[in-house]
């Protein structure tokens, strides 16, 4: 008998299936990898805006993660948008509970294209509740200036710094600092790893798209999906920056229907 991996993906619903759970269920069935989901919100967003999200009660989110504990151990964790810090708490407990491993946390508070978002208060619940029980942490440009509370200007040239930094502060394994709203011809990814203090760059061209909704759901995911089929974090990594890049490239003419606009393709 085949033994299939599966993860586990707690996060927000999306009604385009551009990111958030849809995207992180397709990514990990293209990679042959099984996705059980716990919902932590139901979201109102598409590919040009996110405007509003409906959380759902921590209690209940907390019974989702037990319904799926109690019948099997995933291989990996994504945590993608959570509502509230009793959100974070209630993740953060389940995940210590049960002892999950591969935890991989996408700290959703810059959500894409996203202007009146107020996510007061997250910062702090995510920095010392769930990223010491991460095996990695990926947050974006604006994600990692909240979370360590300094301001941006400079902070593109000094990831690696702020990668160590994050890591130091909160006790996560690895920081990978995304780069895609940098304005250069090229994306560099920074990640660092505590516990070698390795240094790993992934650096890729620059791609003019209108599909990049949820792209941070798909690498994260993929990152998880890989995990789960046995990686090592550096493998999974390389594999799904190579996987991200290869999607948006294929994906630049993609639409759906007669809008002008799409969600990412994955």
């Amino acid at each position: 008998m085949t033994q299939l991996p599966v993860i586990l993906t707690i996060a927000g619903s999306d009604p385009t299936a551009g990111a958030g759970l849809q995207a992180d269920i397709k990514t990990a069935s293209r990679l042959g990898v099984y996705a059980m989901t716990a919902v932590t919100a139901v979201t109102v967003q598409n590919g040009l805006r996110f405007s509003a999200y409906n959380p759902v009660a921590p209690g209940i989110l907390r019974d989702q993660i037990e319904a799926v504990a109690e019948c099997v151990h995933p291989d990996a964790v994504k945590v993608g948008l959570l509502p509230s810090p009793e959100a974070v708490e209630e993740t953060a407990r389940c995940i210590s509970r049960h002892g999950f491993k591969n935890v991989v946390v996408d700290p959703v508070l810059s959500p894409t294209l996203s202007d009146n978002d107020d996510r007061s208060g997250m910062a702090e619940a995510l920095r010392t509740l769930l990223f010491p029980l991460a095996t990695l942490v990926t947050p974006n440009l604006r994600e990692a200036s909240q979370l360590l509370r300094m301001p941006l200007y400079g902070y593109a040239d000094a990831a690696q710094e702020t990668a160590a930094l994050l890591c130091s502060e909160t006790g996560c394994r690895a920081v990978l600092v995304t780069g895609g709203d940098s304005d250069s011809g090229t994306v560099t990814d920074t990640m660092y790893e505590s516990q070698s203090g390795a240094v790993s760059l992934f650096t890729s061209r620059h791609i003019d798209s209108p599909n990049t909704h949820g792209t941070g759901c798909v690498l994260s995911s993929a990152i998880a999906s890989y995990l789960a089929l046995g990686k090592t974090l550096h493998q999974a990594v390389a594999k799904a920056e190579a996987d991200l890049h290869r999607r948006l490239a294929e994906g630049i003419s993609l639409r759906l229907g007669s809008s002008p606009y799409g969600p990412f393709i994955i």
